[in-house]
């Protein structure tokens, strides 16, 4: 996309929506392209406004989740520690890195060394998952 036509299509300013999109799809380029679709779709106007941006985010937000609240502390404990939790390499632990891997919940940046990271748009449902789920329990004990 041209820089006159990313003003045409999402405006002027510095900060505008193809920022946020690059942001939301974690470097994911088959992300970022969906991101654009939908965006497109979602446009009745251009430059599209802001919200439409949003609906893009939380369309592909919505597309990874539900989340199992096991699975969710696996995620978050990658997001802390950048590395994958496979004390235990066992088949099941494989399987459970490589589905993330393959539906983008996991990311391998590579920026020069290896790391590991969640996807940004889950990031914060993996806090909000958890701590229901703690909430939960926490209640359960007080009965």
């Amino acid at each position: 996309m041209t820089p006159e036509g990313q003003e045409r299509f999402f405006g002027k300013s510095r900060k505008n929506g193809l920022h946020k999109l690059i942001g939301a799809s974690g470097g994911q380029f088959w992300d970022l392209i969906r991101l654009l679709r939908e965006t497109l779709l979602l446009a009745r106007s251009f430059p599209v406004d802001g919200r439409v941006v949003e609906l893009a985010i939380a369309d592909l937000r919505d597309s990874m989740l539900p989340i199992p609240v096991e699975d969710a502390r696996w995620l978050k404990k990658i997001g802390e520690k950048r590395t994958p939790p496979l004390e235990d390499r066992s088949a099941k632990n494989v399987q459970t890195m490589t589905l993330f891997l393959d539906t983008h919940c996991a990311m391998i940046p590579r920026n020069g060394e290896i790391w590991y990271d969640v996807h940004p748009v889950i990031r914060g449902e993996l806090d909000e998952i958890v701590k229901r789920n703690e909430d939960k329990k926490s209640r359960k004990k007080k009965s």
